[in-house]
């Protein structure tokens, strides 16, 4: 992370991560998980990143959940907009605390056609290695 965007409230970092708080956050106790490794999409880390971003991830929400009392922790990942991957855990009482996605209709037989592919391409030796 460049200095100018290096956060005031760290609140973990290791040789591959920091995370801290976000400084516009959408609930109180918002923060951001961030790998030092610089990508801008989250399966471009390798295997061993990839489950070493999310384990630390989780570890951090556990222990937001309880500091916070919070019912949940909501987590999405973002990259592109920023050009670098990061995990947000947001703490959730409410239902609408977080916002939500939108939402597409999408024409049933393109559901159908999609599911298909995915099923069949799922059984090639190439995703189950």
């Amino acid at each position: 992370m460049s200095e100018r965007t290096t956060p005031n409230e760290i609140i973990f970092v290791d040789k591959n991560h920091i995370a801290f708080l976000d400084t516009n956050p959408t609930n109180y106790g918002h923060i951001l998980v961030v790998p030092k490794k610089h990508t801008d999409f989250l399966f471009n880390l390798n295997e061993k990143e990839y489950i070493s971003l999310l384990k630390i991830a989780r570890k951090i929400a556990l222990h937001l959940g309880k500091i916070l009392k919070s019912k949940h922790i909501y987590l999405f990942v973002k990259g592109r907009q920023i050009k670098h991957v990061h995990i947000h855990l947001i703490p959730i009482n409410r239902r609408n605390d977080a916002g939500h996605l939108p939402r597409r209709k999408i024409n049933s037989e393109k559901i159908v056609r999609i599911g298909t592919i995915l099923r069949n391409s799922m059984k090639s030796k190439l995703f189950l290695s």
